[in-house]
């Protein structure tokens, strides 16, 4: 028997000390427990544990706390679990007796009469948990889960159309120990429902190309009861896109027999209203933000016509500028001729932001600065920020037009000053880098670039002995050339879906402010794709060029390619894949070249585990750009955290060369792509 001390002392009121009225010390005892711990009986009873202590040991309380480790316990797969409990007044004493009874595992999951919806897409509905370390072990029975199976079942029958369907109560069948269960469920699908369309399109206004445009999501979809709600929110949104924000529409429904099942049908009526044109364009709200930028996010001028698709957008600027903690766009007014009302309530412009991270090179690493995102009451944003680690630090001081002169381009001009230390130099440098961008789509950004940079090789610990030239202590270099971001993860920290491309070109030349002519680009993407609930497969290729040109016969070492490290090889240490001199300092090249696949597991909770593959190279020249690819196998833990996960990966070099490591252990915040 295991007993646990619940009272405090007797100095405190007793709704607070778990005294009982005539101020007695209770105890509270646990029998039978085998399988869970003293500690997580009461831990997945804690707020019925405080009302008992609150109320001074009372039998209706300890009835609560009985039910819920009952509760407890079949959540855990324990689904014969009883509990029963003990109240002795005259020892002060209370006793939770706990039978256990077998931990039961699903053995099957069996639906009948389910034609139109697969067993796979059912079986889903029934949650899956599983014992065990780390969540690997026998699918649990739950009883819970398996009583709302059947109605999960018939929801999801319903978003597809089958109003009627009916799913019996589940049946379960047990093995004689008690330890295995079979789930059974019947179905009756009744017949299947769809939207036909409209019985009439003659709406006053509304082109009919508009109206077929419009119902084409509908028609032939499944029919649920919201769906005639849905199709009359459509052409309301058509009448207002043509300036009749006052229109109603009402449509009836009427069912007839198909041949593969039920049709419905839709009446629309519509009274239009008047059509209406913007009079003028009024903000209120604007302290420190000046109203003539306001009116800048604004897309409509006085006199144009109203339009519900122009009004959304309008909002979209006007609240993507983050200056405000909320917008309203919206007409005032009746008749002909209205004001639109923009109301805005300005939130704080300045914020300040510190991030912390870790990488197995630069080891810890930090992010602080300051933002004011209404620089001088213009609307730019300005910032300064240091970024810092073991290997060194970068000061960048940076002002953002996100609308270059009031247009959708966003104009940014950082400058930034850098002290860091590479695996074989050390490097100064200055540089500003302004780039002028616009998002053509919600995932699709192009625009330009262009950099100059000065810098200062401090210390150069590698010595290439094919070079024919010594690296210059000094560097000047001027490049220009456009780039283009594709980015449509479902996640920033841990994408399932989607991807992510990048593209850039620049070209490197005197006439642009530098000292050596140059092409570069670059191209680089990354896959995501969700196999089962949890598990992801990932992958990535990278490729990178630079060629001298010119005149100029071979690249500094400031403007060399790299591989190896955290988030690329990782069977490398930082930049350590490639060539090396005599000393094994790397020296890099002119081409750079990734691939990696990864499975991403979830384990349980914020946990996870990874297997991957590597591949890569660095080539001393473009003439041989595919020499020397380098692999690494290996796997690693993910614990997801707010800013990221924090990964732990072991990458193991299939075959290591003279000096090189067999393995490395790459520890970092963020996923490696």
């Amino acid at each position: 028997m295991l007993t646990l001390a619940l009272a405090a002392c007797r100095s405190t009121p007793p709704e607070t000390t778990g005294e009982d009225a005539r101020g007695r010390d209770w105890h509270l005892a646990v029998e039978g427990n085998r399988e869970l711990t003293l500690g997580e009986v009461l831990e997945a009873a804690k707020p019925e544990v405080e009302a008992l202590i609150r109320g001074g040991f009372r039998k209706p309380d300890l009835d609560d706390l009985a039910y819920e480790v009952e509760r407890a316990y079949r959540e855990r797969g324990y689904a014969f679990a009883t509990v029963a409990y003990e109240h002795d007044t005259a020892s002060a004493r209370a006793v939770l007796a706990i039978d256990e009874g077998p931990r039961v595992e699903v053995a099957g999951v069996e639906i009948d009469g389910n034609e139109a919806v697969s067993d796979a897409d059912l079986r889903v509905l029934l949650p899956e948990r599983r014992h065990g370390l780390l969540g690997l072990g026998g699918r649990l029975f739950v009883p819970s889960d398996v009583h709302a199976f059947p109605g999960a079942i018939e929801d999801a029958y319903v978003e597809r159309g089958f109003p009627d369907s009916a799913a019996e109560d589940a049946t379960v069948e047990f093995s004689e120990d008690r330890r295995m269960a079979t789930i059974r469920v019947a179905v009756v699908e009744g017949a299947h429902h769809v939207v036909g369309g409209l019985v009439s399109a003659d709406l006053p206004f509304i082109e009919r190309d508009a109206v077929s445009s419009a119902m084409a999501e509908f028609v032939d979809a499944p029919w649920v009861p919201r769906r005639g709600v849905e199709i009359r929110g459509a052409l309301l949104e058509l009448y207002a896109e043509r300036g009749y924000p006052d229109a109603k529409v009402e449509t009836s429904e009427t069912m007839s027999e198909g041949p593969e099942g039920v049709v419905a049908w839709y009446t629309p009526r519509a009274r239009p209203g008047p059509k209406v044109l913007v009079r003028s364009v009024r903000v209120e709200g604007c302290e420190d933000v000046n109203p003539d930028f306001v009116r800048s996010r604004i897309v409509f001028r006085d006199g144009d016509v109203y339009d519900s698709r122009r009004a959304r957008l309008s909002f979209r600027r006007l609240f993507g500028t983050g200056l405000f903690r909320s917008a309203d766009v919206k007409l005032e007014g009746t008749g002909e001729e209205r004001d639109l009302v923009v109301r805005v309530a300005e939130g704080s412009s300045l914020e300040y932001f510190f991030e912390l991270g870790f990488g197995s090179y630069d080891l810890l690493r930090a992010k602080t600065g300051v933002r004011d995102r209404n620089l001088f009451d213009s609307g730019l944003i300005g910032r300064a920020e240091l970024v810092a680690s073991i290997r060194g630090a970068q000061v960048t001081l940076g002002v953002t037009d996100p609308w270059f002169l009031r247009s959708d381009w966003t104009l940014d001009v950082p400058v930034k000053v850098l002290r860091r230390e590479e695996p074989s130099f050390t490097i100064e440098e200055a540089g500003i880098e302004p780039r002028l961008s616009r998002a053509f789509t919600e995932s699709f950004t192009a625009g330009w670039a262009y950099r100059f940079d000065l810098s200062r090789l401090e210390t150069l610990e590698a010595d290439d002995p094919q070079s024919e030239l010594d690296e210059e202590e000094n560097l000047r270099v001027g490049a220009t050339g456009p780039f283009a971001n594709l980015d449509d993860r479902d996640n920033l920290f841990a994408p399932a879906a989607g991807g992510i491309t990048r593209a850039a070109v620049e070209l490197g030349a005197p006439s642009l402010g530098g000292e050596i002519s140059f092409a570069h680009a670059s191209l680089s993407t990354a896959r995501f794709v969700e196999i089962f609930d949890g598990t992801v497969l990932a992958a990535r290729a990278e490729t990178e060029w630079i060629e001298p040109l010119w005149g100029t016969d071979s690249i500094p070492i400031q403007e060399r390619l790299f591989n190896g490290g955290e988030n690329s090889v990782r069977s490398f240490k930082e930049d350590e894949l490639g060539p090396k001199d005599d000393d094994g300092d790397p020296l890099g090249g002119e081409v750079r070249n990734l691939l990696s696949i990864e499975l991403r597991q979830r384990i349980e909770g914020e946990l996870s585990f990874a297997l991957f593959w590597d591949a890569g190279n660095v080539a001393a020249k473009t003439s041989q750009p595919f020499v020397g690819f380098r692999h690494a196998v290996g796997t690693g833990l993910r614990y997801m955290l707010p800013i990221g996960p924090l990964r732990l990966d072991v990458g193991f070099n299939p075959s290591p060369a003279d000096g090189e490591d067999e393995y490395v252990i790459q520890v970092a915040v963020g996923m490696p792509y």
